[in-house]
């Protein structure tokens, strides 16, 4: 899940297959699993001046830099802000005053979740270079992949999405974006492994790019320098938030870190915001936080120069990783976790998964029954995208997904999944 171990100084980079057709949005490699990108790597170009997309000057990145609104290009496809509210019910089950939860569930006006506001900027860019497709990556349930389809079918992007996606384990929300994903016409790939997903999607950027097919990647999560604006730009609106009395400045926040863009994103914009509050990303996949802060400290550089920031903030404080509720496999619900889901179903109404923000409530809610912390004002960020399928669906929608993707749909779900 973790971007990258290349280092690229500007926002576009562009690889050369036969000519300069497949463009990279924003940044650095594939993965480390994914070298033949880098070997064709031509040139480096940064964002042109003067893009057709005029981002609104309300958005709180643009309120801050005003100059950046005409060098990143930024489509206004998400429903901002995501209201903040009190957790009082379930404070009052913990016996803790101070919590709250920030819904990114609310983003989107199709689909919603954390994704939405990354491609603000990815998708934005890709429109900006008049792409022909956009390629992405993940696993079968992606929310990263579904939200990217839904959003490149909008009139005001109409660009076709093709995303390879490898076996995870079942779930409620797969099923869900399988049949999002091919309503709103995305073409998925199934893929045995994250390194056979690599290699299919070299090969089809390389048949598009003998088509003469200009081709954006968007990486997997969103989560490059270019899409981590979008959570720069959250916390400036956090702080705007803070300002009219919504919450106090929290302490911690408590995040799910997969692909680590919404992590080290919030880490940058509290700095910039001025806010002293420590981020608790709780790592979804099987990397280390040693290496998750490495590719943080690497992300906020990048972004630092998207910024044109001549150093990075001396008062920002890192993301405090933990690998505590991981669970062993991606997309597995500990039996804690489940607890934790169940807890916060039954108090506040909320209907989470277990793969991504429920392993960071379980780590909030760990904080808030600890006596050291019960004067502390805690914030619950919510990732997860909470909706079912707009329209209904049977078996003649399933029947149009790849084969390798029917058994999502019969496998029994894991204990704790709470579903949709």
């Amino acid at each position: 899940m973790i971007r990258r171990k290349t280092h690229f100084r500007f926002l576009l980079v562009t690889y050369a297959f036969a000519s300069a057709n497949f463009l990279y949005a924003a940044g650095p490699s594939l993965s480390k699993r994914c070298q033949a990108l880098n070997e064709w790597m031509a040139t480096n170009s940064e964002v042109s001046s003067d893009p057709d997309i005029i981002a609104p000057a309300s958005v709180p990145l643009f309120e801050h830099y005003p100059y950046l609104i005409r060098h990143i290009p930024y489509l206004d496809i998400a429903k901002l802000p995501t209201p903040v509210k009190p957790l009082n019910s379930l404070g009052r089950e913990l016996g803790h005053r101070n919590l709250y939860i920030k819904n990114d569930s609310t983003t989107g006006h199709l689909f919603g979740g954390n994704k939405i506001r990354k491609l603000c900027f990815l998708l934005g860019q890709a429109v900006y270079h008049k792409a022909d497709y956009i390629l992405t990556v993940g696993g079968a349930g992606s929310n990263h992949s579904t939200a990217t389809i839904v959003l490149s079918s909008w009139s005001n992007v109409n660009i076709p999405c093709i995303s390879f996606l490898s076996p995870q384990l079942p779930t409620a929300y797969t099923c869900r974006n399988l049949i999002i994903s091919q309503q709103y016409g995305g073409e998925l790939h199934p893929c045995t492994s994250s390194a056979d997903r690599a290699q299919a999607l070299l090969h089809k950027a390389a048949e598009l790019q003998s088509r003469s097919k200009k081709v954006v990647y968007i990486p997997s999560g969103g989560s490059n320098a270019l899409g981590s604006l979008g959570y720069v730009n959250a916390a400036l609106e956090l702080k705007k938030q803070i300002g009219a009395g919504e919450m106090p400045k929290p302490d911690y926040i408590f995040v799910a870190a997969g692909s680590n863009g919404t992590a080290a994103g919030l880490s940058l914009g509290l700095a910039l915001a001025g806010l002293d509050t420590q981020v608790i990303p709780v790592i979804t996949v099987p990397m280390t936080s040693e290496e998750f802060t490495a590719d943080a400290r690497q992300l906020i550089e990048e972004m630092c120069k998207l910024l044109q920031l001549s150093s990075i903030p001396e008062n920002i404080i890192y993301p405090r990783y933990t690998t505590e509720y991981f669970g062993g496999e991606y997309a597995r619900i500990p039996n804690i976790t489940a607890d934790a889901l169940s807890l916060m179903h039954r108090t506040e109404g909320f209907k989470l998964d277990g793969t991504y923000a429920g392993k960071a409530l379980n780590a909030f809610i760990d904080y808030a029954q600890a006596a050291a912390h019960k004067d502390k004002v805690l914030l619950f960020w919510n990732t997860f995208y909470t909706d079912k399928p707009r329209t209904s669906f049977g078996a003649s929608d399933i029947s149009k997904l790849p084969e390798e993707f029917h058994h999502y749909f019969t496998d029994p779900l894991q204990p704790g999944d709470l579903g949709l």
